[in-house]
């Protein structure tokens, strides 16, 4: 007992037991204080759920190493009343995609539409995702080329199959439930069925107001020169639906193209009553 007190008394002991008491208590101190520990990450911008509104691109991308796969239908003019089911007993135009995200900012697609055969290869690039105090912006660049297959058969068209398009895509909310964008483009070679080649210009306005993560309301609008065969500003209107991996979107709209450089370029009918059609796209994420 007495060499225990002996052993006990001494300073080195003494001296040990304090720098031991010490470090117990700084380390019980440390996550109190927030020392030591790595700062959650602030969370991502989102400003749309989905990476386009009807037709229109939003500045969303993919996640890493996602899939995402679509087909879309343009039916028949809903003015055919009850004996042409509101056009969906008419001929509908149609279209496969398919989008892959080797990163979280890249997003490359193929789609194909029935409509000339219009094969569409693009990319689109994400350029920025911030805050201005409570205020979310999102940008980005999408650039595609079409290849038209199926061309009309007229003379001295032959060879003019291919055309281009670019994007520029700024994103924001306004409040917490209303998403708004502009997306201004170029098309090349707007016009296929002429023998000259036209450039066109255009201006996309959309805005998607969110009811909750699951629903939603949207709009668009696309702006353009006119060009041959595409006279009128094309408008869509509708609901998307979202559940699990599937987007659900539910639309009436005066255009029956479906692809970017087609459907960029304008309308061939006026967004009015008896030319509006009933439409939908679905896409599936893996």
């Amino acid at each position: 007992m007495e060499m225990a007190c002996c052993q006990a008394n001494r300073p080195g002991v003494r001296a040990t037991g304090v720098v031991l008491a010490m470090c117990s208590a700084w380390a019980a101190l440390l996550p109190a204080a927030g020392i030591g520990q790595s700062r959650p990450a602030p969370p991502p911008v989102v400003v749309f759920l989905s990476p386009h509104v009807a037709n229109l691109p939003t500045a969303t991308t993919l996640r890493a190493g996602a899939l995402q796969f679509e087909i879309s239908h343009r039916f028949g003019v809903i003015s055919d009343g009850a004996d042409g089911l509101w056009g969906i007993d008419g001929p509908v135009n149609n279209r496969l995609g398919l989008s892959y995200a080797p990163n979280d900012r890249l997003t490359f697609g193929i789609v194909r539409s029935d409509l000339a055969d219009n094969l569409d290869f693009s990319g689109k690039v994400r350029v920025a995702a911030a805050r201005v105090g409570s205020l979310p912006l999102a940008a980005a660049v999408k650039g595609g080329f079409a290849l038209n297959t199926q061309l009309p058969e007229l003379a001295g068209i032959d060879g003019n199959e291919a055309q281009w398009y670019a994007q520029l895509i700024l994103n924001t909310r306004l409040g917490d439930d209303l998403a708004v964008g502009v997306a201004p483009g170029v098309v090349g070679n707007a016009a296929i069925q002429s023998v000259d080649e036209e450039t066109a210009l255009h201006l996309g306005l959309y805005a998607q107001y969110y009811l909750n993560r699951r629903v939603s309301l949207l709009g668009e609008w696309v702006a353009s020169e006119e060009v041959a065969g595409a006279s009128f500003d094309s408008g869509t209107a509708g609901i998307e639906m979202r559940v699990g991996g599937h987007f659900f979107k539910l639309i009436v709209t005066n255009q029956q193209a479906l692809n970017p450089t087609q459907f960029l370029i304008g309308s061939a009918a006026k967004f009015e009553a008896d030319n509006l059609r009933f439409g939908f796209n679905i896409t599936r994420r893996f």
